[in-house]
């Protein structure tokens, strides 16, 4: 096993620090070897209305660096393609996503994407996962939409330059709101964020991180 372990009072778990450390390293050699990667819909507030930004899609990276920096905000990865630059933000419970991304906002054609490990441990140890730790990750980080989201859209600029309003990232409780609705009452399930810990009743969303990507199903 590539990763630490310790024992405790009998029982063996893995060493936080080894383990997150180890993760984000595999994850950049994961990006340097992919052809492709799924980025996630962008919904937005313009113009006091919410809105499908940017759907789903598949890109196609045609020079991929590690270890970047750009408007002042370090990036784990660096992607162009079609004229337009993304920055990678790996995220683990020891590692947060940048805070400021403004800078990067005012930038042309250049956006930051965050990509969220916090479930590593479920994804690579529990139930009857098969292949290679790496092999597990790489599917992850490739293919799945869900655990990322857009910090800044490398759209941003030229879209609000064309047409005069500025767009702020869409966030759940507030569409709820919105609607009229509480979104503590939306569901039935028990909900914890893996980033913070909190525990609540409603829709898997964490409103304290405003992001879906660390509810887990409390047990």
């Amino acid at each position: 096993m590539p990763f630490c372990s310790r024992v405790e009072d009998d029982t063996t778990s893995l060493c936080d620090y080894s383990f997150w450390t180890s993760v984000v390293l595999m994850a950049k050699q994961v990006i340097k070897e992919i052809d492709h990667l799924v980025t996630p819909a962008f919904a937005v507030f313009a113009d006091g209305k919410s809105m499908i930004f940017a759907e789903q899609k598949t890109v196609y990276p045609t020079q991929i660096e590690t270890e970047t920096s750009k408007s002042g905000i370090f990036m784990d990865a660096e992607l162009s393609f079609g004229g337009y630059t993304v920055g990678l933000c790996f995220t683990t419970p020891n590692k947060f996503a940048e805070p400021n991304v403004g800078g990067l906002r005012d930038a042309k054609k250049t956006g930051l994407l965050e990509i969220s490990l916090v479930r590593a441990q479920e994804w690579l140890f529990k139930g009857n996962a098969e292949g290679h730790y790496k092999d597990r990750l790489k599917e992850k980080i490739v293919a799945d939409a869900g655990i990322k989201r857009w910090l800044s859209h490398p759209r941003e600029k030229k879209y609000q330059a064309e047409n005069g309003v500025k767009i702020t990232p869409f966030r759940l409780t507030d569409y709820l709101n919105q609607q009229g609705l509480n979104y503590r009452e939306d569901s039935s399930k028990k909900f914890q964020c893996l980033m913070c810990e909190k525990v609540w009743q409603g829709v898997g969303y964490c409103s304290a991180c405003e992001t879906h990507l660390y509810a887990a199903v409390y047990k």
